[in-house]
């Protein structure tokens, strides 16, 4: 689900004596700042926190200044994601 629980994922295989990338490939989402420091370093799926906030608050904003009870339903925003990799990911032929 996020960074956090790989790191959780990882330190478990390693208990259990499987090793990552070798035995098992663990990704992460949203980039962490400790991925790149962990061993091994995490490969992650990049989001863009800040703005994702940003545009989460300019549609509340609008949601609750909007009158008309049709016009609540503001649409979809897609952020651009981008996967960061690094070793926690085997490179298959």
């Amino acid at each position: 689900c996020n960074d956090h629980m790989a790191f959780g994922v990882i330190r478990k295989l390693r208990e259990l004596g499987v090793h990552c990338p070798e035995d098992i490939s663990v990704i992460g989402y949203d980039d962490d700042s400790r991925c790149a420091m962990f061993d091994p370093p995490l490969t992650t799926v990049h989001v863009p926190m800040y703005n994702l906030a940003r545009v989460g608050i300019q549609h509340l904003v609008a949601f609750l200044q909007e009158n008309d009870p049709e016009k609540k339903f503001l649409g979809r925003i897609l952020l651009p994601v981008h996967v960061v990799e690094r070793i926690s990911v085997k490179k298959i032929a």
